[in-house]
């Protein structure tokens, strides 16, 4: 007679496969969901900084007036803010892992308009195609990445998504200088954007439909080990695991849970962040550069390519203080720096330009970033899943 052996026992030495294989599930999850991230933001960079160098290229090929550039420069924040207008709603209703396969194909789509775009029409189409796309894509990105961690992990994994978006610029500036003397070389630039949206689509199939938290096991990693909770104790903290309330877009305007404060707060960071003139210096940095004593158009993009690096370099101090001194902490300082630094450079400008505009971008693009990563890491803190749809 050979007694039954215990339903619940302690797995044996002989099994390291079934002990590893749900440790291997979480990091496997983990490195897929910073990949999305960091994707992500690249993808939010190239797009906003690429049009830079093109710029000088499509001002010749389609004999642009400076109307027309304008216009070709800021269809990309219209299609962004038609997509904000939306976003957030289609998000919440059909899920951030949707939003993301979605919002890669349709970046697919914008950037074979501008790559096969054969008249100005064409361009400000694709642009605005392609600014839809980022803008649903950068607020799914943050939202879903924040879902799958614990909050100690949370301000590292969304900080990637701000690290991809300076590492975009960096990029997107070296292809306009490598363009730069390519006849129709804006048609490579813009159609690059094809290999970071495919690799983003390919990452975020192997993970799960929705969040999970990698801080804790499945019901398959407990098989083997004895259960330490009653079947009643685990459904009830299951239950109480997945509770949200759920919020109308008029809640967002009212006292209930703090949301208006939060909404304020939000919006007010947004808002002001804009003011500071960043996009249109990242938009222009190559005309700019042009305007204010750099001959040739590779020269100019060359200098802009400093800014860029100066960018990926503060936003990489900023991740290494993200969790240690906090969001808040990383704003307030941010703001601080970039006051003085404006206006030191405002001042210096007057009496030499292009000194003004180099410290312009190499000292100020460096602060604005500091402060900026603070925001983003900031924004993902405010409210429950649904809230952060909304806001």
């Amino acid at each position: 007679y050979r007694p039954r052996r215990p339903r619940y026992s302690a797995p044996s030495c002989g099994t390291p496969r079934a002990r590893a294989a749900p440790g291997g599930r979480a990091l496997l999850v983990l490195l897929l969901s910073a990949a999305v991230s960091l994707l992500g933001g690249l993808i939010f960079g190239y797009e906003f900084g690429i049009i830079s160098g093109a710029l000088l290229q499509l001002q010749i090929d389609f004999h642009l007036s400076c109307f027309k550039q304008e216009v070709l420069v800021s269809s990309l924040l219209i299609g962004a803010l038609l997509a904000s207008l939306v976003g957030g709603i289609l998000i919440d209703r059909h899920g951030r892992r949707r939003a993301i396969l979605v919002s890669n194909l349709v970046l697919l789509l914008g950037s074979l308009i501008l790559t096969l775009a054969r008249s100005f029409i064409g361009l400000v189409i694709g642009r605005m195609t392609v600014g839809f796309a980022i803008s649903v894509s950068s607020m799914a990105c943050c939202i879903y990445v924040s879902e799958m961690v614990a909050a100690h992990q949370r301000g590292l994994l969304v900080s990637l998504y701000e690290a991809g978006v300076t590492v975009g610029i960096l990029l997107s500036y070296a292809l306009n200088y490598i363009f730069a003397d390519v006849a129709e070389g804006w048609r490579y630039m813009f159609g690059l954007a094809i290999a970071p949206a495919a690799m983003q689509f390919l990452s975020i199939l192997f993970l799960p439909v929705n969040p999970v938290k990698l801080n804790t096991w499945d019901s398959d990693s407990q098989k083997g080990f004895i259960q330490l909770q009653t079947t009643e104790d685990r459904e009830a903290e299951k239950q109480e695991s997945y509770k949200e309330k759920h919020y109308s877009f008029l809640d967002l305007f009212r006292t209930r849970d703090n949301m208006r404060s939060r909404t304020l707060v939000g919006l007010g960071l947004v808002l002001f962040q804009q003011f500071t003139g960043q996009p249109n210096v990242l938009g222009y940095a190559s005309k700019i550069f042009h305007s204010v004593g750099f001959q040739s158009n590779s020269s100019a993009i060359l200098a802009s390519v400093g800014l860029g690096a100066i960018k990926v370099v503060a936003t990489l101090v900023a991740m290494a203080f993200a969790d240690k001194a906090g969001r808040r902490a990383l704003l307030i300082a941010g703001c601080v720096v970039m006051a003085i630094s404006v206006s030191i450079i405002g001042l210096m400008s007057r009496s030499s330009p292009l000194a003004g505009s180099l410290q312009l971008f190499l000292c100020c693009g460096g602060r604005l970033q500091l402060g900026w990563t603070g925001l983003v890491d900031g924004g993902s803190e405010q409210g429950s899943q649904v809230q952060r749809g909304m806001i």
